[in-house]
């Protein structure tokens, strides 16, 4: 019979997911330790690192995650928000924490999220399939504001020809663009991007991947029957 395993230190949860996190409203995730030796461990320091932030894949130069050690009856958790010049789109880091335990004087888990501005849009993306030249598709995209206020579109930029944009009023204070294709493609399938600038009421950029495919030709050649075997009507 297997004996159970003692834990002797860890962090709950092993790893944090923001989701989707506006700036303006920035939430709150708490770390704690846990296991035989967390109430005598004391937590040291805790850094984070951004591997990823933003449009781009590159690590954030603006903090992302502000790390707070608890103090008193919190003593043991660390305390991660948004900070709020966190760039806008997904994030992705490590928390680094140092204890005081002979064993595990570090320790790591990662920390990840969507931060979003005042304004937020859906979907987050769109995506054109079977797209013939000559012959438009549309998608439609709806922006909101966190914070109740009306939302007002600036601009809107498109990094492709094939791409144009149009803008209407929705209800609730809410804007509608409706993104069009022409399916002049010079490839199967390309990627391009969205930029919309909105206001609710500080301007931010909304960058919104768009995937484009073009649809395939049928193959003019006639299907020929497996090996051995004729079709119908054949003679012998």
């Amino acid at each position: 019979m297997k004996a159970d395993l003692e834990v002797v230190l860890d962090f709950e949860p092993r790893f944090v997911n923001f989701g989707n996190v506006p700036r303006s409203k920035a939430g709150t995730r708490t770390v704690k330790l846990v296991g035989r030796d967390a109430p005598k461990t004391k937590l040291l320091s805790a850094k984070f690192e951004t591997l990823r932030a933003g449009p781009g894949r590159a690590p954030s130069k603006e903090p992302v995650i502000v790390a707070q050690l608890g103090e008193g009856d919190r003593a043991g958790n660390v305390e991660l928000s948004l900070a709020p010049e966190a760039p806008l789109g997904l994030f992705h880091g490590k928390l680094t924490l140092e204890t005081d335990h002979p064993d595990l004087p570090q320790m790591m888990l990662m920390v990840r999220g969507y931060a979003t501005g005042a304004v937020t849009i859906k979907p987050p993306h769109l995506s054109f399939t079977n797209l013939v030249e000559g012959t438009e598709q549309s998608h439609t995209l709806m922006l909101a504001s966190v914070n109740d206020k009306p939302v007002e579109i600036v601009k809107i930029r498109s990094d492709h020809p094939a791409l144009t944009a149009s803008v209407s009023e929705a209800t609730g204070g809410r804007m509608q663009v409706t993104v069009t294709c022409n399916g002049k493609l010079k490839r199967e399938r390309e990627m391009a991007s969205l930029a919309i600038f909105a206001t609710s009421p500080e301007e931010q950029q909304i960058d919104v991947p768009v995937h484009m495919f073009r649809a395939r030709a049928l193959d003019p050649r006639p299907v020929r029957p497996p090996e051995g075997k004729q079709t119908s009507g054949a003679t012998r």
